[in-house]
């Protein structure tokens, strides 16, 4: 952790950093060549060193070494400046790496690879180049690559996760819709054979479900935009491989047309589940089992679209993460 390193440690560490950054900068644009800083510092080549310009600034991360191992510093050089900022986000550790994206001007998304006992990305952002912070969240770990993190013009984020899985957030990063990963490449791969499969990434469907916006103008033109595509290709079969879309099942099948059928996938995952409890002899009988609801949200403000969406009054609660 940042705050358990000594001071002396930190002053020595920050001076390197400082002077590993502005050689990293001078990569991205004119200046002196890499294999200078290289030479310098031939223990600290690691991959996600790099620096970025954008409109605005331009950015570097670094890494640093100290009593406490290593970790990392993000640095920023503004436009019309000649000196290095020390701007890394406050309040996380970085020992596991910073992955960053430029937005242009004074704006950058920061991602912090697992160190220590985290199993997630904290992400922060700013727009006047690391001089205030806004957190996000990431619910996974980013590859270990420095361009593990993009951002659209539009605001929505794009990650590479750690196992080679792709995500897509919405403006402002804050719910993420999975585009691709290995475990799905694999299932083609092993199943696919039999016949033509045509995958189709749904970003927006999940924030209208969860929104009570189903039945709104806007649900079905989105709907329309990622099934019209399928039908021309000539999909016979639509599977909805999210725990969301059945909610949608009316839209998708008013845009799909009759020719078509949707199947919904938790009734074969509630079979699977029932046959390997009853193969482990772990499948309980002669009695009567219960719902609860947790959420990562605001439980007040998730009621009244879960009460809808279940159909009858419910308790939700709001689930804490542990460790």
């Amino acid at each position: 952790m940042r705050g358990q390193r000594t001071r002396v440690a930190r002053a020595s560490a920050l001076a390197l950093g400082i002077a590993i950054g502005a050689g990293l900068a001078g990569c991205a644009r004119a200046g002196p060549p890499v294999s200078r800083v290289a030479a310098a510092t031939p223990g600290l080549a690691v991959p996600l060193s790099t620096s970025l310009p954008s409109t605005g600034a331009t950015w570097a991360v670094v890494p640093v070494a100290a009593r406490s191992g290593q970790f990392w510093e993000l640095l920023v050089e503004r436009a019309g400046s000649s000196r290095w900022s020390l701007v890394t986000p406050p309040g996380v550790a970085d020992n596991g790496g910073l992955v960053v994206s430029p937005r242009g001007g004074h704006s950058l998304v920061a991602g912090f690879r697992p160190s220590e006992d985290m199993v997630f990305s904290p992400l922060a952002a700013t727009t006047d180049a690391g001089v205030t912070w806004s957190p996000g969240l990431l619910d996974a770990s980013l590859a270990n690559v420095p361009d593990a993190l993009a951002a659209t013009p539009d605001g929505r984020l794009l990650a590479l996760l750690r196992g080679g899985e792709a995500k897509l957030s919405v403006p402002g990063g804050t719910r993420w819709t999975t585009l691709a990963s290995a475990r799905y490449a694999a299932l083609l791969a092993r199943y696919g054979e039999r016949a033509r499969v045509v995958a189709q990434a749904c970003p927006g469907l999940v924030e209208r479900v969860e929104q009570g916006m189903w039945d709104e103008a806007g649900t079905l033109t989105l709907v329309r935009r990622y099934v019209e595509p399928l039908v021309a290709a000539g999909a016979d079969q639509i599977v909805l491989g999210c725990t969301h879309y059945p909610f949608l099942r009316n839209a998708i099948e008013t845009v799909a047309g009759p020719a078509v059928e949707v199947l919904e996938t938790g009734p074969a995952v509630a079979a699977e589940l029932q046959r390997r409890l009853t193969v482990a002899g772990s499948l309980a009988t002669g009695c009567t089992g219960g719902v609860g609801f947790l959420t990562s949200g605001d439980p007040a403000s998730s009621l009244p679209v879960l009460m809808r969406l279940w159909g009858e009054t419910v308790v939700l609660d709001a689930w804490e993460r542990r460790g």
